[in-house]
């Protein structure tokens, strides 16, 4: 009987210790645990219309869009957005007539200028922006079209919803370098530089009317001899004695003196290293400015497809885009908290949150542009996805890419961080078209096609 349950212990031991000693099969455990560990939302490509796939976590409702549909000359224009709101983006696509050929569409603002159609089998298409603080009530739009031999234009107007924001407090304690700027950085009134860094230092031995005083406690006033009537204690010993209490006098006094001396030369110092921070840093500031201006210029082709990804692998948003921010400066006097300026803005992007290191997705395919330490937006890439296009991921803890580097919707581009103007690790995604923030949680809304 022992025999036999040590013949069967065996029979289960050695294959278990077989593969114990797997190395592929160490590897797949080790894998195993990295996917406990790791959050339950998973990424899955999912679709939108007939051919738009989308690359979301499973807790990213996708919202289906609004629709307007216009004709002219028996060509179909279909319009989508999300809600036709404030800060949305709408994709506006332009249907070739089956078995028509010499098929030309052109698109006109408002003002007259000409707007970048992408011309595809299928007809046009071009992704408009309404802005966050546009008051117009609709986009008015001039359609031009030739089909074979007939000719015809027509007035598009797209109505605008009126949307609210939320509204939020944000404080800044004034750094001890940037005490004259600060409000301006915050937006608030700009503050007299401090009449203390005008000021020179006294010369050596303090000032002139410290001086005169200590002059006339150890010279006689003009006209006048010394008195050498003391009561009980006259002759050269109480002489001696005297002067010996001056020079005492006169030290002690100097030593005040050099002190205070001392401390403003001190002060002196402190101001100069503080202008010179300050130069450094508007400096950087300007150059980081100068960047991004030379990337917004560009002017790149169509690189968007019907493939879009949301940027994180879980969906949650710790601040809405164009949240009104009031943002307040103050610092500290005299151990009390006093307000030196104010100023409301508006969040041009959305806030994900994220752990340090999760990963951040490019949205669109595209082109990296920018990818660079800045001071606010922290490790910062800007992918320009054409036509005036633009998408940009701050606070990141690592880039991944590099400028010149073509990436897809989907594709990892750094790991969520806290760098920059940061209070948390998150991700902070915007989208500019043509200049225009725009929601970038409206893009899933869009049926795209190639």
């Amino acid at each position: 009987m022992l025999r036999v349950f040590q013949s069967i212990l065996l029979i289960i031991l050695v294959p278990a210790m077989l593969l114990a000693n797997d190395p592929q099969d160490s590897v797949d455990t080790a894998m195993h645990l990295d996917d406990q560990k790791s959050s339950k939302k998973k990424n899955a490509w999912r679709k939108l219309g007939q051919s738009t796939l989308i690359y979301a976590p499973d807790d990213f409702s996708i919202q289906e869009p609004e629709q307007m549909t216009f004709k002219l000359e028996g060509v179909r224009m279909d319009v989508y957005s999300r809600d036709f709101a404030q800060g949305d983006v709408v994709y506006l696509e332009i249907l070739r007539p089956a078995g028509v050929h010499g098929f030309y569409s052109y698109l006109y603002d408002k003002d007259g200028n000409q707007l970048p159609l992408t011309r595809t089998a299928w007809g046009y298409r071009i992704l408009l922006p309404i802005g966050a603080q546009d008051k117009r009530e609709k986009i008015e739009l001039l359609w031009k079209q030739s089909v074979a031999d007939r000719f015809g234009k027509a007035r598009i107007e797209i109505p605008i919803n009126e949307k609210s924001f939320p509204q939020t407090r944000w404080y800044n304690r004034v750094g001890q370098f940037l005490p004259e700027i600060a409000p301006r950085m915050a937006g608030g009134e700009e503050s007299d530089p401090s009449p203390e860094a005008a000021e020179s230092p006294d010369p050596p031995g303090g000032s002139g009317t410290e001086n005169r005083e200590n002059l006339s406690a150890v010279q006689p006033a003009p006209g006048k001899e010394p008195s050498s009537e003391s009561g009980s204690d006259t002759g050269p010993a109480h002489d001696s004695q005297s002067a010996l209490d001056s020079a005492d006098s006169e030290i002690q006094e100097t030593a005040e003196e050099r002190e205070k001396r001392e401390q403003k030369e001190k002060q002196a110092l402190e101001e100069e290293k503080s202008e010179e921070q300050l130069s450094n840093f508007m400096k950087k500031i300007t150059l980081e400015k100068s960047l991004r201006s030379q990337v917004f210029e560009r002017k790149g082709n169509d690189l968007i497809t019907s493939r879009l990804s949301h940027p994180r692998d879980m969906h949650y948003v710790t601040s809405q885009c164009f949240t009104s921010r009031v943002k307040v400066s103050y610092r500290y006097e005299n151990g009390r908290r006093v307000e030196v300026g104010r100023r409301v803005v508006m969040h041009n992007g959305v806030d994900l949150r994220g752990r340090p290191g999760t990963p951040i997705y490019s949205i669109a395919d595209g082109q990296v542009v920018l990818a660079r330490s800045m001071h606010f937006e922290g490790n910062f890439t800007i992918i320009d996805h054409g036509l005036g296009i633009f998408s940009g991921y701050m606070h990141q803890s690592n880039l991944r890419v590099q400028v010149g580097q073509y990436v897809r919707a989907g594709e990892r581009i750094g790991d969520v961080g806290n760098t920059g103007y940061s209070t948390g690790p998150h991700l902070h995604l915007s989208l500019w078209i043509r200049g225009v923030p725009v929601d970038p949680i409206s893009l899933y809304s869009l049926p795209i096609r190639d």
